[in-house]
Order: structure tokens, then C-alpha cells, then sequence
């Protein structure tokens, strides 16, 4: 079960508290504004903000630092029917590249992430991603169709990506201010 508090500010640092059955609290930025994720076993949230406050004063000065670029990106304007086309045109693409296959495509609106591979090799896709330009979306379903090889992050995962993209952290970063533009739009 999770609780959502009203926001509360330390100081000059607003943030959400929610409460979820975990063993350890943490901190997030999914959005740009601070989520403490607590156990129900009561952890103090000041003193959580406290013992971190340089760390998150520090993420919110490179997110402030970020928003005036990402208000400056074009977004693109495609119906999700576009997007499937246009996912299902890059799945059969890489499919060849990779030596992959993937089972179903689902497109649906997403929280915290631009799509996501699960072990039966379906993948889904984030709606979001129609305001994305063709090169984000194609590089997306490639990071995607690797997970079938590599299920991680790990070294090995990184490497099938470079093989495609040798600049993938420049994928990564336009991600990341497309992300916090298409975040802050009203739904």
C-alpha cells in the first residue's frame, strides 16, 4: 500500500514523501521534484533530507540548470497509431541487427520510464514517445531489443549498444531533457 504526503519543504527543498512496503528509504527525482520513498517502519524524512542534503541540493541545481533547455525542444506530433508504426518499423529493423526477436509491442502510459523489456521479450512503450523525433524512438527500441541479449546494465549491455550508437550518452541526455519537457506539459 502507498501513502502520498502533501508537500513538505525543508528549508527551501519541497519534496513528497510516500510510504511503501520496503526494506530501505530512498530518494528519487523522476520528474524533477524530490520523492522520498520510505518504509512504513518510521524513518524520519528530515533526517533523511538532512544526511543528504548536498546530494540533492546538487540534483536539483543540475535539473534548474536543464529545465530552460528542455522548454527549447521541438516536440514532434504523431497519433499513437503513428508510434506503432513508426516502433514496429525499428523492431523489424533491429531485429536483424541484433539476431533478435520480439514477441508483442504494447504502447500505454508510463510513470517513470520510455519503455521497458520484460523477459518474455514484449516490449512496451511509453505513449510519451510520440512528441520524441524518429532518432530518439529508433535508439529507444535498439537499448530496448538489447535487453533480450543482456537483461542489465552491465558492461556486456553497453557494449551490443556502442556497436549501434558509439555516442549513446548523447541519446541518453537528449532523453533526459526530453523527458522533463514532455513531464511538465499539462495532461
Amino acid at each position: 500500500m502507498q501513502y502520498k504526503s502533501k508537500i513538505r519543504r525543508d528549508g527551501e527543498i519541497p519534496y513528497i514523501v510516500k510510504y511503501r512496503n520496503i526494506k530501505y528509504p530512498r530518494l528519487e527525482f523522476r520528474t524533477g521534484e524530490l520523492v522520498l520513498v520510505l518504509p512504513h517502519n518510521g524513518h524520519n524524512p528530515e533526517e533523511i533530507i538532512k544526511k543528504h542534503r548536498k546530494w540533492i541540493e546538487g540534483k536539483l541545481k543540475f535539473i534548474s540548470d536543464h529545465i530552460g533547455r528542455s522548454s527549447k525542444l521541438k516536440l514532434k506530433q504523431r497519433s499513437v497509431e503513428e508510434l506503432r508504426s513508426a516502433v514496429s518499423e525499428f523492431v523489424e529493423e533491429h531485429a536483424e541487427m541484433l539476431c533478435v526477436n520480439v514477441n508483442r509491442i504494447y504502447i500505454r502510459k508510463m510513470k517513470s520510464k520510455w519503455a521497458s523489456c520484460s523477459v518474455r521479450k514484449n516490449i512496451t512503450i511509453n505513449s510519451l514517445m510520440r512528441y520524441l523525433p524518429d532518432s530518439l524512438i529508433r535508439y529507444i527500441v535498439y537499448h530496448e531489443m538489447a535487453h533480450i541479449i543482456e537483461r542489465k546494465h552491465t558492461r556486456r549491455f553497453w557494449r551490443a549498444i556502442e556497436r549501434e550508437y558509439k555516442n549513446y550518452s548523447e541519446y541518453e541526455k537528449d532523453l533526459f531533457f526530453y523527458w522533463f519537457r514532455l513531464n511538465r506539459l499539462p495532461r
